[in-house]
């Protein structure tokens, strides 16, 4: 936990999904189904990438034409040439 911060949204690629998670780790959080419904919430200021490796640049760049700050688990693309 971060002074200052929570989380405030859950994604997943089911809304099940997410809730399932939320209700375990951000009780409080709002859920969505989709990603795409994540990164259009002007409500978000950061988001922590934690999809499957080969969506890392998908969701991660998706995110910041939204305007987002992201931060991706692990890599961000399996090579410098899928990150461009």
């Amino acid at each position: 936990s971060l002074d200052g911060c929570e989380v405030v949204a859950i994604a997943s690629r089911s809304l099940e999904t997410a809730d399932a998670f939320a209700t375990s780790h951000a009780p409080n959080a709002k859920r969505y189904g989709s990603y795409d419904l994540l990164a259009s919430d002007e409500t978000i200021d950061i988001v922590y990438v934690a999809t499957p490796s080969a969506r890392h640049v998908q969701d991660a760049c998706m995110c910041i034409a939204a305007g987002k700050h992201v931060l991706v688990e692990k890599c961000m693309a399996p090579s410098e040439a899928e990150a461009h």
